[in-house]
């Protein structure tokens, strides 16, 4: 029998929860009232709601009959109707979802659980209990109205979460913070690139992680915990399945994958590429790849050349190529017996990493090594960037 209890208490739940939506009254198909199929873009969805309200907007019937007038009037209510379902993507994600339950997704209803209020003080409290994580002072700038779990609100719903989240805030929204780790070649780092194409790999830990690195998922966690609490009353277990369920399915995916970024020259490791909206917040990481001659610390640029010990003994010059193939080569002098296995360091000013904020450049670290036979060169095309040393001898 109690099995029985928790697998009708699971189908009427969702079957109840998937039709409340009393806040429209609106039991149509959102995408017949803007003419459009269920594949159209979300621009074309807010192109098509502003050209039906210039339509039917009842400032611009009023020189039409009463009759017609009234079915204006009827036609616009059924148009902002329509715009509340699926006029966002987050809205329109819902209305979706729900449709996959049942045809008759939109059409309010009055069943399901009992209703159930939460004070002020419940909010408050919760908020306080998560806010140090971010170093926030919990606040609450909301109306100070009771919040009310009922069934004209739907757990489907995204915009019972978004009421939510404006009440925990403290002058920024919370949001689904993504972090992407992006490897960028050392090279493009010092002399910039344009239009780099970045690309976020979603995965749906990625996707929990976000929505808690954000604030978000605190707030999706507490709804979805307050909409499980009458399967209290008969499994525990039921519960959290349930709440588990419903957060499941309101945790953010995002709607962007492929982002297109400008490099700037100076770029260091660590520089976040930030791209945000209502909803998303999508961090990319920058990370150097490893190169093969120039390592760079902090402003400065590293390098290791190999001289003879004939070169070390009686002087020579250096020319090493930069990583920007349009530069002039750095020439390095070295002075008669000025390399030794204790003193083997040159340091070239303005030579180095650039420096954005100051608007001039680093050093140029030099570290030579004595060695009693350099490597031959390949031969063919001289590879961008390569080392190029000769013994001429100082003056």
């Amino acid at each position: 029998m109690s099995s029985l209890r928790c697998v009708l208490f699971v189908f009427f739940a969702v079957v109840s929860f998937s039709f409340c939506d009393a806040s429209t009254g609106f039991s149509g198909d959102p995408y017949k009232v803007f003419g459009l199929g269920q594949d159209a873009s979300q621009d074309e969805i807010r192109s098509q709601y502003k050209k039906l309200c210039l339509k039917y907007h009842p400032d611009k019937t009023v020189d039409k009959s009463p009759s017609a007038r009234k079915r204006c009037t009827e036609r616009f209510k059924q148009i902002q109707a329509a715009n509340d379902m699926i006029g966002d993507a987050e809205s329109r994600r819902s209305y979706d979802l729900r449709s996959a339950f049942s045809p008759q997704a939109g059409r309010g209803a009055h069943g399901g659980f009992p209703r159930h209020q939460f004070r002020n003080e419940d909010v408050d409290a919760f908020y306080r209990s998560f806010a140090g994580a971010y170093g926030r002072n919990p606040q609450y700038t909301g109306p100070r109205k009771p919040f009310n779990f009922q069934p004209g609100n739907s757990v489907f719903s995204t915009r019972s979460f978004a009421r939510t989240a404006a009440m925990f805030r403290n002058g920024n929204s919370l949001k689904s913070t993504f972090v992407q780790k992006v490897k960028v070649p050392l090279q493009d780092l010092y002399n910039g690139r344009s239009s780099m194409d970045l690309q976020v790999h979603d995965t749906l830990w990625k996707s929990y992680c976000a929505a808690f690195r954000g604030g978000f998922g605190y707030l999706i966690l507490y709804q979805s915990l307050i909409f499980a609490a009458p399967a209290l009353r008969i499994s525990r277990l039921l519960t959290l399945a349930f709440s588990a369920l419903v957060f499941h399915i309101h945790v953010p995916r995002p709607s962007h994958v492929q982002f297109t970024a400008d490099i700037q020259p100076g770029y260091k490791e660590g520089t976040k590429i930030i791209f945000s909206d209502e909803t998303f917040e999508t961090v990319f990481l920058l990370e150097e790849e490893k190169h093969d001659r120039f390592t760079r610390v902090g402003n400065d640029l590293h390098t290791s050349v190999d001289i003879l010990a004939s070169q070390a003994r009686s002087g020579c010059r250096i020319e090493i190529e930069p990583l920007n193939p349009t530069e002039e080569p750095v020439s390095v002098r070295i002075r008669p017996n000025q390399i030794n296995p204790t003193n083997n360091v040159v340091t070239v000013e303005d030579k180095g990493w650039p420096n954005r904020k100051l608007g001039r450049r680093g050093n140029l670290v030099v570290k030579f090594r004595i060695v009693q036979k350099l490597k031959k060169k390949k031969k063919g095309k001289r590879r961008q960037g390569s080392k190029k040393a000769s013994a001429k001898k100082a003056p």
